[in-house]
């Protein structure tokens, strides 16, 4: 087929897929569904905010409103993916998950 035949069939617009320098070569970037509950939610806020010094992550995610919590969460998972901020979370509280966790559940209240 010839490239003026393509063009009249396919339009002349170039669909380019977005891509990005990761510093070991260009990859494109996926947006990808992923389905979160309230725990999810929690461990990757709290990672987050431990990563950025947060002095009080339990009351920075009281203050804070859902979508700046989401925030939080994308950016964890993003940056360390679903595994690690649950062995960091693990090993960096003791007993205060809970409460955290509860904060989470009553500002996510479509989450079981």
């Amino acid at each position: 087929m010839s490239w003026h035949i393509m063009n009249t069939i396919f339009g002349t617009e170039r669909h380019n897929m977005r891509s990005k320098d990761t510093g070991t070569g260009r990859k494109i970037l996926a947006k990808v569904e992923v389905p979160l509950s309230v725990e999810d939610i929690t461990i990757f806020a709290l990672r987050y905010l431990y990563e950025v010094g947060d002095d009080d992550p339990r009351d920075t995610i009281l203050t804070s409103n859902k979508r700046q919590i989401f925030a939080f969460a994308k950016a964890a998972l993003f940056r360390w993916g679903s595994e690690e901020p649950k062995a960091f979370i693990g090993d960096k509280l003791n007993g205060s998950f809970k409460s955290v966790e509860a904060i989470v559940q009553y500002k996510f209240p479509e989450c079981d």
